[in-house]
């Protein structure tokens, strides 16, 4: 039998959740009694006899969780039609082992406190003030449209489009997040930037993400100033030299990995892709390890690394990371390789990763542990997006002979009008001129991107205030409101982009130059290509992930004859939707061997 403090701590849980919610979102919120959901808790709890370490996980958590596994059909809306149809479709659909019991009660916590809560809260009432945009609720407490947003949010968005306009407002997940459909409103958005922020959402899933502490100033004053002051070394003549070391990185690496394919050598290619950026990035930006097996020492690291980011949507979606298997102790025990005696004895590291070890010493109250974390945090941001951008660049070239062929020929030119020879045996050095000047290889680069990219742009509302866009328009907000831009939608509009599902390779190309002009209804756009965000949020290590990304295929494709073994289609995971560049739903395998000098 669980004792009264322990259910007394899970009803509180419940209500301080629903509370938090009716205090952010005023009536538009449901919210029973505290003595109605304690009651219904301790009911809940006491009649499964749950153990404590399911105890104290915050309901709203744990249906995030359960539905993040289950695909559950329901009306047109995806809404299921009633109660039991959705605990039915969970029990036929659910991807939990049954024999693990601690799964199965979780489910069974989320099935029941939902029943609950629905019995408690009656009908959601989707009140809304004078000027505030039309409010998707969706009929599940707390998850609102949740579920059918990550089942597909570009297709759900697209509907709510062509039902409401241009801006509406969605409840998901406990947050009512208004959407901004129409491009040439997104720069009303980015630069209003005093009531609309960025950083202090990116600080609290960060924190939560990787172990650290949040950023407050009152504990670590000026950390984040500081800390961003670091990009210049992204940037200008420092991106150059640490570009030049990103380049003789990955020539290292190919000539490592694949010298002796005289014949075709077969391997997959995501994995490949994985394998040669990951080692990359960490030598240039952290260093080498001097072990003699210090490439195994880096594939430890990197396996882990893949299991960490196969959390990594659970964990942004706020889900307790008890709650996903071993992920806590791989998280551990990556943080661990990044403390400053492990640190210390890796040779050559980089100036920005030098500089944040020089800001972190400056406070006190940083512990190790916490450097460490911060240190693995960026090593995330830098591969996290990097690697599946790589492998949709390489994979759409190789279904496409033509962009293959374009670009080949593109990079020979180059190395021709240098004097340069290819090869493994060869050190190839580009400028950042040169780089930039290869315009068929950045304009596959780019449509590669356009077509995998799935970020969502977001801001929260710092108070209740009136957003004026463009025609007139007008956006009454409140305080604790997200505000978000979905750039896929841009990306795949016919009116932007003609056959937009087609992969085109020099549609980033006019008249042989870089082509920048975009329209929309006739009229140009500022905004038409967002893989890295926008405004205060946008990505500041974007310069380095594009040459990092132009070098890659420039060394494979110059040393090396490539083509698809498996004719089978790749398709975009959705489970990622929202967070960056979406990973391939199946690996495929590719062959390689080295060019003949002669051709």
């Amino acid at each position: 039998m669980l004792s009264s403090v322990l259910i007394k701590k899970l009803g509180r849980t419940c209500f301080d959740k629903a509370l938090e919610q009716g205090q952010q979102a005023g009536v538009r919120a449901w919210a029973p009694s505290e003595d109605q959901v304690i009651g219904g808790a301790g009911n809940v709890l006491q009649r499964y006899g749950f153990d404590p370490l399911v105890i104290v996980l915050k309901s709203a958590h744990l249906a995030q969780f359960s539905l993040n596994d289950c695909s559950v059909e329901g009306d047109e809306d995806g809404n299921p039609q009633t109660l039991e149809d959705l605990c039915v479709k969970l029990e036929a659909q659910s991807n939990f082992s049954k024999s693990n019991s601690k799964l199965i009660r979780m489910k069974l916590l989320w099935k029941h406190s939902t029943q609950q809560f629905l019995s408690l809260s009656g009908p959601v009432q989707p009140l809304k003030k004078t000027g505030e945009p039309p409010l998707i609720n969706g009929w599940i407490p707390y998850l609102g449209k949740a579920l059918i947003f990550r089942k597909d949010a570009y297709k759900f968005l697209l509907d709510q489009q062509k039902k409401f306009g241009d801006i509406f407002t969605v409840h998901i997940a406990g947050r009512y997040i208004t959407f901004i459909m129409d491009p040439f409103q997104y720069v009303y958005v980015i630069r209003n930037s005093k009531q609309l922020e960025f950083h202090e959402f990116a600080n609290k899933m960060a924190s939560k993400t990787f172990d650290y502490p949040a950023l407050s100033k009152g504990k670590f004053p000026e950390l984040k100033e500081n800390l961003h002051r670091i990009y210049q070394y992204l940037q200008g003549k420092p991106l150059d030299i640490i570009s030049d070391h990103m380049m003789k990185n990955l020539q290292d690496i190919f000539e490592w990995k694949c010298s002796q394919a005289t014949d075709w050598e077969t391997e997959k290619m995501y994995k490949f892709c994985c394998s040669v950026m990951f080692e990359a990035s960490f030598v240039t930006l952290y260093g080498r390890v001097p072990a003699a097996d210090g490439h195994k020492v880096i594939s430890e690291i990197r396996d882990k690394f893949i299991k960490f980011d196969a959390s990594f949507p659970y964990l942004a979606a706020n889900i307790p990371i008890e709650l996903l298997g071993a992920t806590k102790k791989v998280r551990k025990e990556l943080i661990h390789h990044f403390l400053l005696q492990n640190m210390t004895k890796w040779l050559g590291g980089s100036k920005v990763v030098q500089a944040r070890q020089d800001i972190f010493e400056k406070y006190e109250l940083l512990g190790d542990y916490d450097k460490a974390a911060h240190h693995f945090a960026f090593l995330w941001a830098s591969v996290g997006n990097t690697i599946p951008a790589t492998f949709w660049a390489m994979y759409y070239l190789l279904r496409h002979p033509e962009a293959l062929a374009a670009v080949r020929d593109e990079i020979d030119h180059l190395l021709q009008s240098t004097g340069q020879k290819r090869g493994p045996t060869y050190n190839i050095h580009l400028t950042r001129e040169q780089l930039d000047n290869l315009v068929y290889l950045e304009s596959a680069l780019n449509e590669s991107l356009r077509m995998c990219s799935s970020s969502m742009n977001i801001r929260i509302s710092q108070e209740d205030f009136v957003l004026k866009l463009e025609g007139n328009q007008e956006v009454v907000l409140r305080r604790g409101d997200w505000i978000a831009l979905y750039p896929q939608i841009l990306h795949m509009d016919p009116e932007v982009y003609e056959d937009p599902k087609e992969y085109k390779f020099d549609r980033y190309i006019e008249n042989g130059k870089k082509k920048t002009t975009f329209y929309k209804a006739g009229r140009k756009l500022k905004y038409f290509l967002m893989p890295f965000g926008s405004g205060i949020s946008m990505c500041p290590g974007r310069f380095l992930a594009m040459n990092e990304m132009k070098m890659f295929l420039f060394i494979l494709l110059s040393h090396f004859d490539v083509e698809l073994a498996e004719n089978k289609a790749v398709r975009l995971d959705n489970s990622r939707m929202g967070l960056g560049i979406l990973l391939p739903d199946v690996d495929i395998a590719f062959r390689y061997k080295l060019r003949s000098l002669r051709n």
